[in-house]
């Protein structure tokens, strides 16, 4: 998780994993703010959790690719 902000800080993803170890590890505040960080500042590029709402929908252009291949 700590490489993964080194990569892209404040990527939304790593920092989201780190505020649920903080709750876990009872630091409640800290998670707090950590994950107020989150929705304070444009969001990373790079950040994969940009992604997670697309599920599959984002591999749609690859796999129709491969279809109109098959097809032809």
């Amino acid at each position: 998780m700590r490489r993964a902000l080194e990569f892209v800080p404040g990527a939304a993803s790593a920092t989201t994993m780190a505020a649920a170890l903080l709750m876990l590890d009872g630091k409640a505040d800290e998670a707090a703010v950590l994950t107020e960080a989150v929705f304070a500042g444009p969001a990373a590029v790079e950040d994969p959790w940009r992604l997670y709402a697309s599920g599959d929908g984002r591999l749609w252009p690859a796999h129709l690719a491969h279809l109109r291949r098959v097809l032809q």
